[in-house]
């Protein structure tokens, strides 16, 4: 996905104001890992959605559903079976949560999505190479 920056310049006359402008295409590409929306069952149930990661890449995980009573939040497993709660339960707010973290092994890992009130529902998932 291209960044397109907008260039303005207002120059201020005596008659009035003119305003140039021109567009160009940044070269920072973001690369979307993971972009899907999923759904989180009731009852304490949970989704698993995959994706390839090298040690040292940074990644950001961002939760969101429409029902902003729900509290998302996931467990990243490692390729090596390790794991921690990124983003934590304990950062849901509104329906939301995100975390930053560093991968440090090369391989799959498996981001498994909970709902903290246990009533399930969709939340749209998108992993983002930062």
């Amino acid at each position: 996905m291209k960044r397109i920056e907008i260039l303005a310049v207002v120059f201020v006359l005596a008659t009035g104001m003119l305003f140039l402008g021109a567009c160009k295409e940044s070269e920072e590409e973001s690369n979307i890992l993971i972009d899907q929306t999923v759904t989180v069952p009731g009852g304490g149930g949970g989704v698993d959605v995959t994706f390839s990661g090298s040690s040292g890449m940074g990644i950001h995980i961002t939760l969101i559903c429409t029902n902003v009573s729900l509290q998302p939040y996931g467990y990243l497993q490692a390729p090596n079976g390790s794991g921690a709660y990124i983003p934590p339960l304990e950062t849901a707010s509104g329906g939301q949560n995100s975390a930053d973290t560093t991968l440090d092994q090369n391989g799959t890992y498996t981001l498994t999505i909970f709902e903290g009130e246990n009533i399930g529902g969709a939340v749209h998932v998108t992993i983002e190479e930062i």
